[in-house]
């Protein structure tokens, strides 16, 4: 016979108490609690750095591209989606393949076709431009179609630019935070986007404008300068942020086909010119042979190939170290 207080319902505590036991007598499988104490070792984790464009534009985060207005920024961030869709190199680094979409919600279609035209991108099934011509206009970074999108394809996503989707006041805080969660979300879906911004005119906004937050939001961060905004021929990509450790500043030259090409690039060009034509030369030799190249520049870009792998060192006459080219260089 049941007594009163046996009767009475359980309380939530004495029902947690129950249930291992009751799972256990239905012959379904339990799972341990969770416990702070088992958490894993940060040690133990398997993590390998992914680049979309190497050294570059990490694979699933989040960029911001500032610069003064009329630096080149959209034109440079076009050229960089072109490489992206086809991969192709940029600015002498290699890219992965992915589908991009470019969010426009500033440039016309007179704008693109002049770019398009003047950067001489060839279309494929890869490149997407979502621009105010199109009757559905523009979506946010919240827009279930491009989450869609992000989740399946793992795509570029562009957003030109941050004032055109900030619904609230780049100077506030939390309305600011709300908006970069947005392009967070869809880096966690699978997408690395690249959100471009303008530079202020006051002492404190030289990297950006508006709210810390902005800053504080994405994992790198890049400023674009040019030598004469009147006209796109020497610019210099500077990085302000970075979690993934330091990013080198890269100087570009646009050239008269409207490319983008990294000055120290064609350094190197230089230089592998002289290894190829003078096999197993010493780091002298190279210096006198690419002697248009400052010595130390030479000697620099011979220990940044040495750590890339794409030169060695060898013996050569007299003990001596030379160099050469990795084979497929």
């Amino acid at each position: 016979m049941l007594t009163r207080a046996a009767r009475q319902p359980l309380s939530p505590a004495e029902r947690a108490a129950l249930k291992p036991a009751l799972v256990a007598e239905k012959g379904e499988p339990s799972e341990a609690p969770f416990s702070i104490k088992n958490l894993p070792r940060v040690s133990d984790l398997t993590v390998e750095m992914e680049w979309l464009v190497d050294d570059f534009i990490p694979l699933e985060s989040v960029v911001i591209l500032t610069g003064e207005s009329g630096c080149g920024k959209s034109t440079l961030t076009l050229a960089l989606a072109n490489a992206v869709a086809h991969g192709e190199r940029f600015l002498g680094r290699a890219s992965k393949q992915r589908h991009v979409l470019i969010v426009d919600r500033e440039n016309g279609p007179r704008v693109y076709r002049e770019r398009f035209d003047r950067l001489q991108i060839h279309e494929n099934e890869y490149m997407h431009v979502w621009g105010q011509w199109n009757e559905a206009q523009p979506g946010g970074p919240e827009t279930k179609e491009i989450e869609s999108f992000a989740k399946e394809e793992h795509p570029l996503i562009i957003f030109d630019s941050l004032v055109a989707f900030h619904e609230g006041s780049e100077q506030d805080a939390g309305e600011t935070r709300d908006c970069m969660n947005g392009f967070r979300n869809l880096a966690s879906l699978g997408a690395t986007v690249i959100v471009i911004h303008h530079t202020g005119k006051g002492e404190n906004t030289k990297e950006y404008r508006g709210s810390s937050d902005i800053k504080a939001s994405v994992d790198v961060a890049y400023l674009l300068k040019s030598d004469d905004p009147t006209v796109l021929r020497f610019l210099e990509l500077s990085c302000f942020k970075s979690r993934e450790g330091v990013l080198e500043p890269v100087k570009i030259e646009v050239s008269e086909g409207g490319q983008f090409i990294s000055v120290h690039d064609s350094q190197c060009e230089v230089v592998e010119r002289a290894m190829r034509e003078h096999p197993r030369s010493n780091t002298r030799q190279i210096e006198e042979f690419a002697n248009q190249i400052p010595q130390k520049k030479v000697q620099s870009i011979l220990n940044l190939g040495l750590a890339k792998h794409r030169y060695r060192r060898v013996k050569g006459p007299n003990n001596s170290w030379c160099w050469e080219l990795v084979e497929g260089q």
